[in-house]
């Protein structure tokens, strides 16, 4: 047991910075996407006017896309910042292996991680050492 403890100590605590960075990077896009499309709307339908193809109708798209999108995302950032978190904290406690796994599989798709230069190695390197056979056989379920 003190083997596997000390072999998920570095991907864990890895796996929760990955996962912290990734919900304040989540909330901090929440903010800022729609502060940048709403409020500075004028402007941005300024630009968008240029293009002979951009009807009202789509510029309308356009700055609602990203500003909801922006705050949809960022719900998610957090949302998954949290359950890379809490699987951390039971990879370092070796207990709920799957939730463990999970966490680090979350980790390494990028498309939901805002940091994903830091989130993907981490990941790999959290799933390699929990399918660790002596890391999984420590584990509480």
């Amino acid at each position: 047991m003190g083997e596997a403890k000390e072999k998920v100590k570095a991907p864990g605590i890895l796996l929760m910075v990955s996962g912290i960075i990734n919900a304040l990077l989540g909330v901090i896009g929440g903010v800022s996407m729609p502060v940048i499309f709403f409020g500075m709307r004028g402007e941005i339908e300024k630009e968008l006017a240029n293009d002979p193809e951009m009807t009202p109708e789509i510029m309308d798209f356009v700055i609602n896309m990203y500003g909801y999108g922006g705050i949809g995302f960022a719900v998610l950032s957090v949302l998954i910042g949290i359950v890379v978190v809490v699987g951390a904290l039971r990879m370092l406690s070796l207990r709920s292996w799957g939730l463990a796994m999970f966490a680090a599989i979350l980790s390494v798709i990028p498309c939901l991680q805002s940091c994903c230069l830091l989130s993907l190695p981490v990941g790999i390197y959290a799933i390699v050492v929990l399918n660790d056979s002596g890391v999984r056989a420590a584990f509480k379920t």
